[in-house]
């Protein structure tokens, strides 16, 4: 549905062309991935996607190669994924895309260790990494999605107490697709490049 919103807002004329890249942020067989690099380092996926894919995606194709001309975005964990993988490389990411996110990390690939699940929550890294207060952020909530509506709500009131600059997208409805194409849309016009 990503490429279609990009496609029908290129065609239109509203948004400059992109190049859309969607990796599979699946992880080992029975356990999620987060979008993060694992405690115990078997899983790597921050680093396959702040490192490996922007190379290979740079070298491959036809890019500006900055920051200023990258976003990373996505939906739920993928929400969360791409909050916390900007956040730890606002060198790599300009802007960032946080559909029905959560910004707290939780979950076995942690190890269940408490310094690592405070250095991957975008919540409680924000506060000291200065570096990523310059990130563009556009969250998307839904008003009946429970956890994550209230998460974002957390989230937006902690940058606006830090004087992060945001963009908060609220939609009625639930953890659904009819609310994230809409986001999705919100979130293209939204972008702006360089």
């Amino acid at each position: 549905k990503a490429d279609q919103s990009a496609d029908t807002l290129i065609a239109g004329g509203k948004i400059p062309e992109l190049i859309l890249i969607l990796p599979d942020g699946n992880g080992r067989a029975g356990e999620t991935s987060e979008w993060g690099n694992s405690f115990d380092g078997r899983q790597l996926m921050e680093t396959f996607v702040a490192v490996d894919l922007v190379r290979y995606v740079d070298q491959h194709y036809r890019t500006v190669a900055d920051a200023a001309h990258r976003a990373i975005g996505g939906l739920s964990m993928g929400g969360f994924g791409a909050m916390n993988i900007a956040v730890h490389h606002p060198d790599i990411f300009g802007s960032v895309i946080s559909l029905a996110g959560y910004y707290h990390a939780e979950g076995s690939i942690w190890g269940n260790n408490a310094a690592y699940l405070q250095a991957n929550s975008p919540a409680d890294v924000l506060p000291e990494e200065k570096r990523a207060w310059g990130l563009h952020m556009f969250i998307g909530a839904a008003t009946q999605d429970q956890p994550y509506y209230t998460d974002s709500l957390e989230f937006v009131q902690e940058l606006a107490h830090l004087h992060i600059a945001y963009h908060f997208d609220l939609e009625p409805g639930y953890h659904a697709w009819n609310v994230w194409q809409i986001q999705l849309y919100h979130a293209l016009l939204w972008l702006r490049w360089g």
